[in-house]
């Protein structure tokens, strides 16, 4: 058998043994594995490449009959075992993942990754070992000056794996479970390092410098688009959670939606509640599944303890940038978003945010405006969101009529679009002369004789929020302070550079007496200013700011009473509040 044979069937068992395993993780929707699956396989192939297989070496020698008897049968006993672990293992992992699916319950659910991990960990521990075992038996000529380097490689990348089941199992029974998964994407690169460095160092005579940047730009491109995959893939770990909460008892208001597309609700008491909830951001991975499910309990909570009656979303589903998240993926998150508010059956709308169809994720505005109509035309018809809307400048802007059980109008709620960026991701847009103008045009439209009351939703704050507060810093007398604080670094409010005409305007009609924003995580001030009362809502946001997850003073909901004499209160809910 000459050395091309030999390296042929040596990378074409490598192969076959990565479609075995590509597949199993596939199939099971394990995609972040498949980084893990990578870096093994790429390693053991640029090592074992010019070295053969090891199971081909003991194939050779077998029918050269250069090892007696005893020895073939030794060896052949211990590979079969081997072999049949490895197989009992897979076919275990796969009995797991089936069962928990069919189940469908969460307990088992949510522990298939880390049991999948395990699984994968021992697998390979156990297919080293047998290599590493190939390799003491084995005493081919041509092989045997680099035994030491393939055990070191072999060694090297058992510890790796034996050290994932350890540290699995403690965190699986002691510590929260979404850990092991950060622990293990952080160990991603010291495990790259190590194993590079033996390749580098012990194979420095075999490799050319070359061939070994070819190398290195193989492993880097392998690695890249596995990580591609995992941060792009849709991940469903969060829905067995989703399925099992109970829906919240409600108010039943006639809501009709009329030929503009916009909506009206018909109040069934003599008051009605909004709940505004701002910068929900979810993440979307498996890296984020302990944020994302605080995120949702945090949400669910606010709604099961107000009872209101509409709930609006002031911008920010998702964080899927990326950076923190470790996923591009802004679809998946979404639509279990909204099949988390249909579960709930509470009424509710939104206005977009920056971070909900950024140019780097996955799913375009057009395909999550889809999404969000799909969910509309439901039966339930939780969500309102209408598929008819202004040509005007924005994603999504619309107004909802707000009516007394007389008939009278009570509010105009106008959700209005504050857009993304202009250029580059710090330079904020703002709400346009056009939007601006339709919001003034709908107000004059209605046959009333007056122009009806009115509160405006949007994410980011107009530069009037900035106003109020340097005022209230001044303790001017010009700005009325309800409650909350600023909470940003170096007391920022995030604000666009270009100025919106929307409170002027707001001011001359006279009819908005409160406008509603979110975006500042840890902003959730109130203050009236020149007749008008401008809150930053409480966030949700477990995710998007560093070390935000540790503080909880900033989260929580902001709720709207109206009543039917057109008064109104807003009061701040922290979530600590009603959680203790």
């Amino acid at each position: 058998m000459n050395k091309n044979m030999i390296l042929v069937k040596s990378i074409s068992f490598i192969f076959v043994i990565w479609l075995m395993n590509g597949f199993y993780l596939f199939y099971s929707f394990s995609f972040w594995l498949l980084l893990f699956f990578c870096c093994e396989i790429l390693f053991l192939w640029l090592a074992l490449k010019k070295l053969t297989c090891c199971y081909v070496f003991v194939i050779d020698e077998i029918k050269h009959m250069q090892i007696k008897l005893w020895k073939n049968l030794s060896i052949a006993v211990t590979v079969t075992i081997g072999l049949f672990v490895m197989s009992f293992v897979l076919a275990l992992n796969y009995y797991v993942y089936f069962y928990s699916y069919l189940k469908w319950t969460a307990y088992h659910h949510l522990r298939v990754p880390y049991f999948l991990l395990t699984g994968f960990g021992l697998y390979f521990v156990i297919k080293n070992s047998l290599l590493l075992y190939c390799c003491q038996k084995v005493n081919g000529h041509m092989y045997q000056n680099y035994f030491g380097e393939i055990k070191q490689l072999l060694i090297c990348s058992g510890i790796y794996w034996l050290l994932v089941i350890i540290i699995q199992i403690i965190y699986f029974f002691f510590f929260e479970q979404t850990y092991i998964i950060k622990f293990m994407l952080c160990a991603i690169p010291v495990y790259m390092f190590v194993m590079f460095y033996i390749i580098y160092w012990q194979y420095k005579k075999i490799f050319s410098l070359k061939k070994l940047f070819k190398n290195i730009l193989l492993m880097v491109s392998i690695c890249t688009l596995s990580l591609y995959m995992i941060m792009t893939a849709d991940y469903w770990y969060l829905q067995p959670y989703i399925n099992s909460i109970p829906s919240v008892k409600k108010y039943e208001n006639n809501i009709t939606e009329n030929e503009d597309g916009s909506y009206m609700i018909q109040m069934s008491q003599d008051t009605f509640k909004i709940l505004q909830l701002t910068d929900i951001h979810l993440g979307g991975s498996l890296y984020t599944i302990g944020e994302d499910k605080n995120a949702l309990h945090a949400v669910y909570d606010l709604i099961e303890y107000t009872r209101s009656d509409l709930v609006v979303i002031t911008g920010d589903f998702v964080f899927s940038i990326g950076l923190f998240s470790l996923s591009f993926n802004n679809y998946a998150p979404i639509e279990q978003f909204c099949s988390f508010m249909r579960h709930i059956g509470i009424p509710w709308t939104f206005v977009y945010g920056n971070h909900d169809t950024e140019t780097v994720s996955t799913a375009s505005f057009k395909k999550i405006d889809h999404l969000f109509q799909k969910f509309a035309q439901t039966n339930d018809h939780t969500l309102l969101y209408s598929q008819k809307r202004p040509h005007i400048t924005g994603r999504y802007n619309q107004y909802i009529m707000i009516k007394n059980k007389d008939d009278t109008i009570n509010q105009i709620l106008f959700l209005l679009d504050s857009n993304q960026y202009i250029g580059h991701m710090t330079d904020y847009d703002y709400i346009h002369d056009d939007q601006v103008k339709w919001y003034e045009q709908t107000l004059l439209s209605f046959d009333s004789g007056n122009i009806p009351d009115s509160m405006i939703f949007f994410h980011m704050p107009i530069e009037e929020y900035q106003t109020a507060y340097k005022l209230y810093k001044q303790k001017s007398k010009e700005v009325k302070y309800y409650f909350g604080t600023i909470g940003e670094k170096n007391e920022a409010i995030c604000t666009s550079k270009y100025e919106s005409q929307l409170f002027e305007t707001a001011k001359r009609l006279g009819s908005t007496k409160a406008m509603f924003a979110g975006h500042d995580h840890y902003n959730h001030i109130s203050l009236e200013y020149e007749g008008i009362r401008l809150t930053f809502g409480r966030s949700i946001d477990y995710l998007a700011m560093p070390g935000i997850q540790q503080h909880s003073s900033q989260r929580g909901g902001t709720l709207i009473t109206l009543n039917s004499d057109h008064s109104f209160e807003i009061d701040s809910i922290p979530l600590d509040a009603i959680r203790h």
